[in-house]
C-alpha cells in the first residue's frame, strides 16, 4: 500500500549516509576556544552526541560517517581527550568551566565535488519517475525542507542522482531520485504543484578518498586493538565524562530531563540474550517482512536499551546493535541474513534473536472519535516531531489512511482530505491545539482520534462532532 512506502522511506532515510562520498572535516569554526556549537534544539541535544578516548583524526572521522553530523568539537587536552559531534551550529554557546581541559576546536563537515545545480526542469509539471527504484515513483519524500537544505540532502546521500523540490507546497515538499532518466507528468490541479528540478553530480575524486579512508581505518583498527582499554575501565571513564558535562549543564541552567514517549509493556519471559553474529559483518535481512530489509530503526541507544525495546516490542523475534554508531536494529525474526556493504569498526555488528514471552493481551485500536466533519478545522502538530502538518501520506484510501494511524505507534489522530488531489492523510502524534486552513475545497477534512492498540475499525461513516470533546 501507498502509505507502507512512505514509512519503509523514513527507514530508508535513516540508514542511507552510512556511506557518505569524499564528507571531510577540515574547516575550522573555532581554534583554541571557549566558544563551540548550541545543538540544544536537535535530538543530540545542547553538547551534541559524545565520544571519549578519540584522537582529533577519528573524531573527524566519526562526523564524517555519520549521516546527521555537520560539525565536530574536539577537547585534546581534557582526561580522557572529548570529541562532541553537532548537527548543527547555527547557535553558539559559551562553555562555563574555562580551563585546559575544555578549550577544544571546532570544525565543519562538508562533502566534497558534489553538486545539485543543473536544472532539468523549472517552475514544470515535469518531475523524475522512480518508477522500479528502491524508493518508488515519487522517490524518497521529506517535507518542510528549504531549497538549500532539500538539495544538501541529495549532497550528502551517495545513491541520490537527482532532486525536485515544490516550494508553494504546504508543507514544502523534497523528493530524492536515483535517477531520472524517465519522466512523469504532474496533475495539473493549481499553482502548488510546480516544481523545480536539479541533476546532482561528483566531478571529483571524493569516493575514491572515501574508499581510501575506510582501508586505512581498517587497517589501523587492528594495530590499536591491543592498546584499547578495558570494557570496565572505558565504562568508568565515560560515566566520569558524563558527570563532568551534567555538572556543566546544571551550571548553563539548561539541563532538563527529557520524557520517555514510549511506556513499557509488560511481557513474560521474552529474553534477547541468544547471541549469534558479534562483532561481524552479517546482520538480519528483514526485506520480506512489513519492517523492511533494514529493519524498525532506533538511535542513540546502548546494548542494554536495544535489547529492552525488542522485549517490549510483541513482534520483534532479533536485534542488530552496531555500538560505535549507537544504532538499534528491530527485526521480525533473522532466518535470512545479508552482509554489510560498508565495512568498517563503526559497522560492526552484534545480533541476537530472542525466546520465549506472552504478550499481554491489550485492547483493539479504534477511531471512535469524530473530531471534525468537511471542516476546514484539523489537529496542530507544531512542536511534535512530525510538525504542523503531521505526518503526511499521499495517495491512499480513507480506511487505508485509517489502517496507516494503526501501525504507527505514536499516532493518536488522523486527518483526511478526500478532495485534495491526491487524496491527502495526516497521522498526529497529539491533537491537543487546532489550527484552521485556507477555506479552499480541496482543504475541507474529516479528523477523528484513534485509541487502544490493534487492528483499527473499517472506514467509520461521519457524524457530528463529539460535543464532549474541547480544545480549549
Amino acid at each position: 500500500m501507498a502509505y507502507l512506502r512512505v514509512f519503509s522511506a523514513l527507514f530508508i532515510a535513516a540508514q542511507v549516509g552510512t556511506a557518505l562520498a569524499g564528507k571531510v572535516c577540515e574547516k575550522s569554526l573555532y581554534t583554541d576556544s571557549y566558544t563551540t556549537c548550541d545543538g540544544s534544539k536537535t535530538e543530540w541535544g545542547a553538547y551534541g552526541k559524545i565520544l571519549t578516548d578519540l584522537s582529533l583524526e577519528k573524531c573527524q572521522d566519526a562526523c564524517a560517517d555519520d549521516f546527521k553530523c555537520n560539525f565536530a568539537q574536539y577537547q585534546a587536552k581534557r582526561d580522557p581527550p572529548t570529541c562532541h559531534l553537532y548537527e548543527d551550529c547555527d547557535t553558539e554557546r559559551i562553555m562555563a568551566h574555562q580551563n585546559d581541559g575544555t578549550i577544544s576546536d571546532v570544525y565543519s563537515c562538508e562533502v566534497e565535488g558534489k553538486t545539485c545545480e543543473e536544472v532539468l526542469y523549472s517552475q514544470a509539471l515535469t518531475a523524475c519517475d522512480g518508477t522500479g527504484s528502491e524508493w518508488g515513483p515519487f522517490g524518497l519524500q521529506i517535507s518542510g525542507l528549504s531549497k538549500k537544505e532539500c538539495k544538501q540532502k541529495c549532497v550528502e546521500n551517495v545513491d541520490c542522482q537527482a532532486v525536485q523540490f515544490q516550494a508553494d507546497r504546504q508543507p514544502t515538499s523534497c523528493h530524492l531520485y536515483t535517477d531520472c532518466e524517465v519522466s512523469r507528468e504532474i496533475p495539473n490541479t493549481g499553482g502548488n504543484r510546480l516544481t523545480d528540478v536539479w541533476q546532482c553530480s561528483d566531478s571529483s575524486k571524493s569516493e575514491e578518498k572515501h574508499q581510501k579512508r575506510v582501508k586505512k581505518e581498517q587497517k589501523e583498527s587492528g594495530d590499536e586493538e591491543e592498546e584499547k582499554q578495558t570494557k570496565q575501565t572505558k565504562k568508568e571513564t565515560q560515566e566520569r565524562v558524563e558527570k563532568e558535562i551534567e555538572e556543566e549543564i546544571k551550571t548553563e541552567e539548561k539541563h532538563s530531563k527529557k520524557s520517555d514517549k514510549h511506556e513499557k509493556k509488560e511481557t513474560d519471559g521474552k529474553q534477547c540474550t541468544d547471541v549469534v553474529y558479534s562483532k561481524s559483518y552479517t546482520s538480519c535481512d528483514g526485506s520480506s517482512t512489513e519492517w523492511g530489509k533494514f529493519g524498525k530503526q532506533l538511535n542513540g541507544l546502548d546494548e542494554a536499551a536495544c535489547i529492552l525495546a525488542c522485549e517490549d516490542e510483541k513482534l520483534c523475534g532479533a536485534i542488530a546493535f552496531q555500538e560505535k554508531r549507537q544504532a538499534c536494529h528491530l527485526y521480525e525474526d533473522c532466518d535470512t541474513t545479508r552482509e554489510i556493504s560498508t565495512q568498517s569498526e563503526s559497522s560492526l555488528t552484534d545480533v541476537f534473536v530472542c525466546h520465549g514471552g506472552e504478550d499481554v493481551k491489550e485492547e483493539a485500536k479504534e477511531c471512535t472519535t469524530v473530531l471534525f466533519e468537511e471542516s476546514y478545522d484539523a489537529c496542530d502538530g507544531t512542536g511534535s516531531d512530525w510538525g504542523q502538518f503531521g505526518h503526511q501520506v499521499y495517495h491512499v484510501t480513507e480506511e487505508e489512511c485509517q489502517e496507516a494511524c494503526v501501525s504507527e505507534e505514536l499516532c493518536v489522530a488522523v486527518q483526511y482530505q478526500a478532495h485534495r488531489d491526491p487524496p491527502t492523510c495526516h497521522l498526529y502524534e497529539n491533537c491537543d491545539t487546532k489550527r484552521t486552513m485556507r477555506e479552499t475545497e480541496g482543504s475541507k477534512s474529516n479528523t477523528y482520534t484513534c485509541t487502544g492498540s490493534g487492528a483499527c475499525s473499517p472506514s467509520m461513516p461521519w457524524k457530528t462532532p463529539n460535543p464532549g470533546f474541547a480544545f480549549f
